[in-house]
């Protein structure tokens, strides 16, 4: 068996080690063995998890029947442009229709766009949310550095209310202006920053249980509720001004947040909405996990392996489950895999009610893989080591559903390697380790 490394491409020890395995020389087996520790024990170290796609995507303004929406360029440091097309999905969020790959499940679809950064979205419905996908035509750099696969991948995904009838005479907006590693900058516009004296901006990591817009809008709240700042979550506080620019430092890396903006009239307690943004962590923070490689940018592939995993839990799972003696899950509705984890991860529902309250309904099997890949690691590696004992881990689908796919996915990880849990390469790395440890022991 092979084994699958994620590793970013600023772990020079690791890629070094990789080449010297990789070359002709003659090696003697304790050298051999002492780089496959190396390799293994840094590939573990280094991986790293990018959720929700590969830029920033943001509302720039929005009417009763448009949306105004920015996106940011590939870093070109990982992703770089490799054709002159951009595409955009949008559906109703609670249209009653299952989320979906782009172009279903009631996306509309507007493609070819000119290269550009911003776009009007326009014939939209008054009072209504609306879930936005970004996607361009980019390359990615693999291990090797070498340009590999230019397809449609996704920069990212936003939600945004349209103005309720008739159009506000207010113009107010906030946007992600530019992010670092551990940073986002962005901006906040009102033409009527008079009535206000304060403008508080509260942003949190997405698929997280905490109460943003409940906690942010209410002037005491933040500090009561949550005591300070973390990179989790937290809120800044600013003069009102027409014009006011800030940086979120201390965030995580590689890593979507949502930023929400409120003004406050004097003396009021109960702050007015100015805007909603999504932004994403890290300049390059590229994984090379075959999980997210498909989460992030082969929405047909993962709509294919979701309804797989319905199909086999339906036939597997009893028609009630109790979770925790408070709700019954029915073993085949629309979210049926999200009803099949936690069962084994309660702390999972228990979030998930309070992001109800953020508008962050899971509506299918689809949307809730997305959701544990990026909310927690450990629970989706536990997970899919469930699911490889029955050959349905996602990487086994792919390869044995999609072998084109799978293929040019190895070409952005490392050649001819089949993927592994990280549970699994922890105890590849542990036994290399001691297998080093004998014979260097023999050696000596």
């Amino acid at each position: 068996m092979s084994v699958s490394l994620r590793i970013r491409r600023s772990d020079l020890p690791l890629r070094a080690a990789v080449r010297l395995l990789l070359s002709p020389t003659p090696k003697p087996i304790e050298f051999i063995a002492c780089a496959l520790c190396a390799v293994v024990t840094l590939g573990v170290v280094a991986s790293a998890y990018a959720g929700g796609g590969m830029g920033s995507v943001w509302v720039t303004s929005h009417t009763s029947t448009t949306i105004d929406i920015g996106w940011s360029d590939p870093d070109g440091i990982d992703y770089r442009y490799c054709g002159g097309d951009i595409k955009i999905c949008y559906k109703e969020l609670d249209d009653g229709v299952p989320e979906a790959a782009c172009g279903n499940g009631g996306y509309t679809l507007i493609t070819p766009i000119t290269p550009a950064h911003f776009i009007t979205i326009s014939g939209l419905s008054p009072s209504t949310r609306y879930k936005f996908k970004v996607y361009v035509k980019a390359e990615k750099l693999n291990l090797f550095n070498n340009w590999k696969n230019c397809e449609w991948r996704k920069v990212g995904t936003l939600k945004q209310e349209t103005d309720a009838p008739p159009a506000a005479a207010h113009i107010d907006n906030l946007a992600v202006t530019g992010t670092g590693q551990f940073t986002i900058v962005a901006t906040v516009t009102s033409n009527h920053s008079g009535d206000y004296d304060m403008i508080r901006v509260g942003y949190k990591r997405t698929w997280t249980h905490w109460l943003l817009n409940n906690t942010i809008k209410q002037r005491d709240d933040p500090e009561s509720e949550w005591g300070e700042r973390d990179p989790r979550r937290g809120w800044i506080d600013m003069p009102a001004a027409p014009v006011v620019s800030f940086e979120i430092d201390s965030l995580a890396a590689c890593r979507q947040y949502k930023l929400v903006a409120y003004g406050f009239r004097p003396g009021v307690q109960l702050g007015e909405l100015l805007g909603e943004a999504n932004g994403r962590t890290g300049a390059s923070c590229k994984t090379f996990d075959i999980s997210a490689l498909v989460i992030d940018n082969h929405e047909d592939v993962l709509e294919s392996y979701a309804n797989a995993l319905h199909a086999l839990y339906c036939s597997a799972l009893p028609s009630q489950r109790k979770l925790s003696g408070q709700v019954a899950l029915d073993g085949c509705d629309t979210t049926v895999v999200f009803n099949h984890v936690v069962i084994d991860h309660p702390e999972l529902y228990d979030d998930y009610l309070a992001m109800i309250d953020e508008g962050d309904r899971l509506s299918g099997d689809y949307e809730t893989i997305e959701y544990l890949e990026q909310r927690d690691g450990e629970v989706y590696d536990e997970w899919q080591g469930e699911l490889f004992a029955v050959e349905m881990d996602l990487p086994q689908y792919v390869q044995r559903e999609y072998p084109a796919v799978y293929a040019a996915l190895l070409g952005e990880t490392t050649a001819a390697e089949v993927p592994m849990s990280r549970w699994a390469s922890l105890m590849v790395a542990s036994f290399i380790v001691v297998l080093g440890g004998v014979l260097l022991g023999r050696r000596g």
